[in-house]
């Protein structure tokens, strides 16, 4: 366990950033677990100075979605609206939203929303994801007051004429915000 002592102040005797790190790591190997010999040790230690560079590099890694994904969604989101946001509570893992519709960019058959009505979308809201974590962005939670397009599906089992009309986001993290709709799978 003696050589397990001299480790940190091995690691951190003058070398910088991950190449450093990786080149102490590999000279402490080479030292240590005797490894390597007067011949072959340049070598070993550039092997595994290597090695430790690509894992310590890959560790942080973060990875989005593409944005053609996203765009693809909002194609097919059925109601595309610029709103305004009222009012926004959080009830647990559940975020509400009540807007209201500025504008109305498009809408499937069966939808009669106009300017001035009113919406109400619910999501859930992701916990934080761990370091390295990949996937889509997390719905972002908008303050009272933001204007933006949104991206929207009809909630099922609704009346018609239920006011305020709700909704869920269509697109992901991309619901809400500028449009993606010209992005297309390369």
């Amino acid at each position: 366990m003696k050589h397990l002592a001299n480790l940190p102040r091995q690691l951190l005797h003058g070398r910088r950033g991950w190449l450093g790190f990786s080149a102490c790591v590999a000279c402490w190997l080479r030292q240590n677990a005797g490894v390597a010999t007067e011949l072959m040790g340049p070598a070993i230690c550039r092997g595994v100075a290597a090695l430790a560079l690509v894992a310590a590099a890959a560790a942080p890694a973060r990875s989005e979605l593409p944005p053609w994904v996203y765009g693809d969604d909002q194609r097919r989101a059925p109601l595309v609206v610029e709103i305004r946001v009222e009012r926004s509570q959080a009830h647990g893992p559940i975020q509400t939203l009540q807007a209201k519709v500025l504008a109305v960019r498009r809408q499937s058959k069966g939808l009669a929303l106009r300017p001035g009505s009113l919406l109400e979308i619910l999501f859930n809201r992701r916990p934080a994801q761990p370091m390295g974590w990949a996937g889509p962005n997390p719905i972002p939670v908008l303050a009272p007051g933001t204007r933006t397009l949104a991206w929207l599906s009809p909630l099922p089992n609704q009346e018609p004429t239920h006011a305020p009309h709700r909704f869920a986001p269509a697109a992901g993290g991309r619901s809400f915000g500028p449009s993606l709709e010209e992005v297309m799978e390369p």
